[in-house]
């Protein structure tokens, strides 16, 4: 597959005075084709989502996400979803409700 021309990267990254994890760039298949971000180092407990960045997400990157984000919380991490726009969470929960492992 050939990634489309404007996708850009997905990134996700940990913003340590806030205990946020910063998601941003296109989280769809073309965009994950170019790079698959991985946890960064220093995740706490107490992790804030932010997606307010992420310009797209699509099946495929919503899963990637969900299963980065159950590894956070199989270490005991809580996830707070207040930065994460209606249009993602409503994705994220439907892929977390129908695409368990």
């Amino acid at each position: 597959m050939r990634p489309d021309d404007d996708s850009e990267p997905p990134t996700l990254g940990w913003e340590g005075s806030r205990s946020a994890l910063v998601c941003s760039g296109d989280w769809t298949l073309a965009g994950l084709s170019l790079r698959i971000p991985q946890l960064p180092p220093g995740v706490v407990r107490d992790v804030h989502l932010d997606m307010t960045a992420v310009e797209r997400l699509d099946t495929a990157g919503a899963v990637t996400l969900s299963r980065q984000l159950r590894e956070l919380e199989t270490r005991g991490c809580t996830i707070h979803r207040d930065d994460v726009p209606a249009r993602h969470q409503v994705f994220l929960e439907l892929i977390a409700k129908h695409h368990q492992e």
